[in-house]
Formats: C-alpha cells, structure tokens, sequence
C-alpha cells in the first residue's frame, strides 16, 4: 500500500469518541481510494481508542498510533514523520470532509504541480447556541477575493494581506509532504495557536499555491473547543512563540518588501491580539509570566509591550550585519586585500 498511497491523511485525536465515526467514515469513505489514514491517539481517556481499533480492523489503510497525552502538535509531528506520500492532508478528529474532497485536491496538486493548494471550509455545530457563531466562523473561513492561477507562497501572503483574508488554519490546505519535511518544518509543541507559525512557514517556503472555490472541509463548532473557552495566558504565550518563530524566519530573507509587509501584519493581528488578551487576563493568569525563564520574560514582555520597535530594530540589525558581512568577504577576495597582507607581513618581518 505504501508505493500506492496518494495522500497521507493525519488526524490526531483526543477525547472524541462522540464524533470520531463521522469524521473517519468520511475519509474511509473517500471518492480516492489511495490514501493512508494516520490516527495517532494521544492519550485519549474515553472510547476513542476502541473506536480507533475498529476502524483499523476492518480497513487495512487506516493506522493507528498511540502515546501518552503529548498535545496536538506532537500528535501531528508524528503523522508527518510516519506518513510515505507526496501530500499531506491534516484533519482534526471532530470534523469531516466533503466525499471528493481528497479526489479533487490530489488532481489540482498533480496537474499543476503545485506545493499547497488552499481551499474553502464551512463551520458547522449541532449546539443551536453556536450557530451564528458557526455563520461568522464560515464568513472568516471564506475567500473574500478570487485568486485565480498560481502563486508563490509569499505573493498568495500578501494578497490575502491586502484583502484581510488569510487563513492560518492548517486543515483548508493540502501539502506536499517534502516541503514539510525538507524544510524541517514543524509544530511546534506544548502551546495553542500552532496552526500560525505552520502554515507561514509552509507559505514562505513554497514555490507554487492555487486556490480553488470547493467547500472540501467542515470545521465543527463545540463548547470545548479552543476558540470557546475562556481565554488564559497560554493564549497568549501560543501567539508569542508563533511571532519568535516567524521572525526567526524573517531573518533569514533578503525580500525587505515581503519582510516589511509581514512585520506590519505580525503587529496589526498576531502582536497586537496578544498584548489585548495579555490585558484581559485575571491577574492569576498574569502571574503565570512570572514561570518563564528570566531571558524568556523580558523577551516576552518587549514582544508584548512594544512589538514593531523591537522587531523592526532587530531585524534591521540582522540585515545591516549580512551586509557588513558580504561586504567583508567581498573586500578579502579582492586583489588589493592580498597585496596588503604580504606587505603587513613583510613590515612585521622588517620590525624583527
């Protein structure tokens, strides 16, 4: 099956015995039938495993793997690492897929060689308390533009900048499996928001994305999901670890425009959502700031408190640095630089 296998499904899952059949009949039930279905368990405490188990007897493509209660970001780790195909489909294990969705997202990526394909999901929820949140859920979930042909990651970024439209949820996107794995790009673990620093890295690194209009993704709305609970500092600590990690990546690039873009929009939503969640925070929340190493502290509070100074001004630093760098060993090759250093070396001598 794996020199067969088209698109590696991964699902992590915890604790969701309640919806876990729908969400696996509709990728067992897929219109593609060359897939393999990664289920990784962590740390389940209800019917999940047996449910699991099931699945696994009856369809040879569904796998199964267990660990101890890790999060979702390890879970998914694992499936990237155990997966074999060329793309990579991530689906959380309370929602479902439209029954070609994998069908169609394997023909767009194969026929046009493409590194990501984005496409359109729609919140749903059995609770009538969160239908209208479901309805303005599907509205951000939803292009507000077309954006026909294909791009580079980072021209897709800065339209969906443009028109207030990107979506960081790594579940209306399909992958190729060696854009992840090449570039090591990965969860990052122990935090919420994971979804954020993913999905950039994979755009940034990608040569060619297309969007396409099919609702392929049903995204379910339930009082314990993250985006109903009350917030906490781990909010906010999960969207400052994503800013360290997408500036890590700011620094490595030469594009000063795309460079500029990205600081403005970490600073108009991701930085500046952090500091008015940090301010909403009871103060036993706060205190929990207090737990991070010293360095991680101050550094947590220039982000927070003052964010487009202090990244602005590093990053600058970063790239004045290369500079003087290049222009250093620009200056050792040249023919001057040698003539001087046989004549520096002749003087030491003529002193002894």
């Amino acid at each position: 099956m794996k020199e067969k296998v088209k698109i590696s499904v991964v699902i992590p899952v915890h604790n969701t015995g309640e919806y876990l059949d729908r969400c696996l009949n509709s990728v067992c039930g897929q219109t593609l039938s060359e897939i393999e279905i990664i289920c990784i368990d962590d740390g389940s405490e209800d019917d999940s495993a047996s449910i699991l188990k099931k699945y696994a007897e009856t369809d040879e493509r569904v796998i199964v793997f267990s660990q101890a209660r890790l999060g979702v970001s390890s879970a998914r780790n694992r499936g990237i690492n155990e997966s074999h195909a060329e793309y990579i489909f991530f689906v959380d294990s309370d929602d479902y897929l439209a029954e070609d969705a994998l069908e169609k997202v394997y023909s767009v990526m194969s026929a046009s060689d493409l590194d990501i394909v984005i496409f359109q999901s729609m919140a749903f929820t059995d609770n009538s308390e969160y239908k209208r949140r479901a309805e303005n859920i599907t509205k951000y979930l939803s292009f507000k533009e077309d954006y026909p042909g294909v791009y580079t990651g980072k021209d897709l970024l800065v339209k969906f900048y443009d028109n207030s439209n990107y979506i960081v949820n790594v579940w209306n996107k399909c992958y190729r499996s060696s854009l992840i794995k090449d570039n090591n790009i990965g969860f990052i673990e122990g935090i919420i928001h994971e979804d954020v620093s993913f999905s950039f890295e994979c755009m940034v690194m990608a040569s060619r994305v297309m969007c396409i209009n099919d609702v392929l993704y049903f995204y379910r709305q339930r009082d314990e999901s993250i985006t109903t609970t009350k917030t906490s500092f781990e909010n906010v600590y999960g969207r400052y670890i994503c800013a360290k990690r997408i500036y890590s990546r700011l620094k490595e690039m030469d594009d000063a425009a795309f460079v500029e873009k990205q600081m403005k929009y970490m600073e108009s939503r991701l930085l500046k959502n952090a500091r008015l969640l940090y301010t909403e925070l009871e103060e036993g929340e706060k205190e929990k700031t207090k737990l991070l190493p010293i360095a991680e502290r101050v550094d947590f509070s220039n982000l927070i408190a003052d964010s487009g100074t202090y990244i602005k001004k590093n990053i600058d630093q970063e790239r004045k640095i290369r500079k003087l760098s290049t222009e250093l060993e620009k200056i050792k090759g040249s023919r001057l630089y040698r003539i001087l250093v046989v004549i520096r070396k002749a003087f030491h001598l003529f002193k002894k």
